[in-house]
């Protein structure tokens, strides 16, 4: 896991960040919540080797805040007195007074349209408060990652995703069991935990401070036991802690709720300091030992440094949490805190090694609810989702399936898509009220129908963006792979064969294509001879779900879930759109789409 925070919108063009399985932004993306920072932190998101990257606002990025603008401009909020009262001091507070509502909206607007797109282009997701589940991809092992998230700090000046102290915010994160089946890997909150590289102890303009952290989040995590805890919002406060839990596992649940201080909850004896800035902390320890100083307000700590400190890889600080690496931490009994705010050339990026369960099914059904959420979300801003889906079953082998998909590729989607690619995801009066899905219907009646099926599938496993291309590359060799130009062939053979498509086709490696199809020629080593592929397990469910549905033939065309027979692989992309008139595409629409207008690109 690469963990940073607090990049303000700095592009960091020059820092060469490694790759990563995940990536786990802490928030403060921009330094005034401006659309262009936003731009420049996904663009340097987007230049980081990793499938998955996360992250989640910070108080700086106050126009991801639903009704920020509004709640701020009310005088009579406890914030704007605050800002009154401390207008001589250095808290530093949005200029909000001098922007319109029209440029407040338009702002958030363009924010939201940011992430909206990034979601579905680039898997660069901005989590909401709550747990997620995630499963990584099959190449980086197949694990599950349960993170609980959220951007919420203590109110202080007139920043976004605040609450009051004096209401304090009651955190829902998942507390571990002595299975430890539902416990999050990782917490992912722009603020630090209360005393836990918070900045308590440091030295102050105005002295020793009392630290910034929140008292119920503590609480939330040592009930909740993460492997990972990681934040940012405190610049001064870098650094890394092994922190050990007082209680036993057998005990959280059990007898009166301890009030949330270090001294209550934190072992200092077995906690240990991994990386830190220089101390600016006037306290000293006692004889040489560790100690937490008053359980009140500052909880000031001091601990030793641990045994083996971390070392510089790649432009971050690498630690090594998986069970062969060190330190190891304790499942249940320690959490490893990570002030990630970075500023470089001290204050550099984290990178985690992690060891996490291989995903179960119960795993992935609940990242299939994640993604679902995740993509399904509409930002204030946001146009709406589509309301139509329209799946389209075809068969590679299929002359009629070839017929009807040229119609759509080469015809129809054009219409209401801009670019290259009708993958794309700008708004548009269509592409936000329709999808189109194209699902596999293998023909077992030709054998060749499931090789190439199953080359489809390897290829969008191994690269999402370059299927429907592929596919089109499937129908246009077609004749390649019918019955009587195959039938001499071995199956490996069509496979090398279908590999090498794959490459002239959309520059995939050839060999890596037919690593995924290749059938082996010995038994395994339980002795089966029925082996498969690699991508024979994801095409049982792409046909196991096309039974579901009844679907027996190619083409099959499905609205909304019920089969439309009247629609023919002969129709043109005019009588497509003459069936979509009321059904799915209000009349306004129509006559933009017969002329072929580029409405920007739908979702196909």
């Amino acid at each position: 896991m690469l963990i940073l925070s607090d990049t303000h919108g700095r592009d960091l063009k020059g820092v060469a960040l490694p790759k990563a399985d995940v990536v786990l932004h802490c928030g403060d993306l921009t330094r005034n919540s401006r659309s262009e920072d936003f731009e420049r932190t996904l663009a340097m998101l987007r230049a980081i080797d990793a499938p998955l990257k996360l992250a989640i606002p910070g108080n700086h990025d106050f126009s991801l805040e639903p009704d920020y603008w509004r709640w701020t401009r009310d005088r009579s909020h406890p914030a704007q007195q605050q800002q009154q009262q401390h207008d001589h001091s250095r808290v530093h507070v949005p200029a909000q007074a001098s922007r319109t509502g029209d440029e407040d909206g338009d702002e958030a607007r363009a924010s939201w349209e940011l992430f909206y797109h990034a979601a579905r282009r680039d898997s660069i997701f901005l989590l909401p408060q709550g747990t997620h589940t995630f499963v990584l991809p099959r190449e980086v092992g197949g694990a599950r990652l349960r993170i609980f998230a959220s951007p919420l700090t203590p109110r202080l000046g007139n920043w976004g995703f605040q609450y009051d102290r004096s209401n304090p915010h009651k955190w829902i994160i998942p507390p571990m069991t002595p299975s430890a089946d539902e416990a999050v890997d990782v917490v992912i909150t722009h603020g630090p935990p209360r005393g836990i590289r918070d900045g308590a102890g440091m030295m102050g303009q105005e002295g020793v401070m009392s630290g910034a952290g929140c008292a119920g989040l503590l609480a939330a995590v040592e009930r909740a036991r993460p492997r990972v805890h990681c934040f940012g919002h405190i610049h001064g406060a870098w650094g890394a802690e092994l922190v050990a839990w007082k209680r036993k596992m057998d005990a959280l649940g059990a007898g009166k709720a301890r009030a949330p201080t270090l001294g209550n909850l934190v072992d200092a004896q077995r906690s240990r300091v991994m990386v830190s800035l220089p101390s600016a902390s006037k306290a000293e320890p006692a004889n040489g030992r560790e100690r937490i100083l008053g359980d009140g307000s500052p909880p000031v700590r001091v601990m030793r440094p641990h045994e083996s400190s971390p070392r510089e890889e790649a432009g971050c600080f690498a630690i090594d949490i998986a069970a062969d690496g060190e330190p190891e931490v304790e499942r249940g009994a320690q959490t490893l805190f990570i002030n990630a705010a970075v500023e470089f050339p001290r204050r550099i990026p984290w990178l985690v090694d992690i060891d996490l369960p291989l995903a179960g099914e119960d795993d992935v059904a609940a990242a299939a609810k994640t993604m679902s959420h995740m993509l399904a979300a509409e930002a204030p801003f946001a146009e709406p989702e589509p309301l139509h889906t329209i799946e389209v079953y075809l068969d590679y082998t299929c002359p009629f399936s070839a017929k009807m998909f040229k119609t759509l590729h080469d015809d129809l989607f054009p219409r209401f898509s801009s670019g290259a690619s009708p993958l794309g995801g700008v708004s548009s009066p269509l592409g936000r009220r329709i999808q189109f899905i194209l699902r596999p219907q293998i023909q077992p009646w030709h054998p060749s129908s499931t090789l190439t099926h199953e080359a489809a599938v390897a290829v969008a496993l191994l690269a999402p963006e370059k299927f429907i291309a592929f596919a089109a590359a499937l129908y246009a060799h077609q004749q390649d792979y019918f019955d009587v130009n195959v039938v001499n062939e071995t199956r490996n053979q069509t496979y090398r064969k279908l590999a090498r498509l794959a490459k002239e086709s959309v520059g995939l490696d050839e060999e890596t294509v037919y690593k995924q199809l290749e059938i082996p020629e010995k038994p395994a080593e339980d002795g089966g001879l029925n082996v498969g592929n690699k991508v024979t397990d994801d095409l049982k469910v792409l046909v196991k779900m096309a039974r579901l549905v009844g679907v027996h033939v190619s083409p099959t065309v499905y609205l909304d879930g019920v089969e439309v027979k009247e629609i023919s692989s002969s129709w043109s992309a005019d009588q497509w759109v003459e069936w979509l008139t009321g059904k799915v595409i209000p009349k306004v629409d129509v006559g933009v789409l017969s002329e072929k207008g580029k409405l920007g690109a739908s979702h196909v």
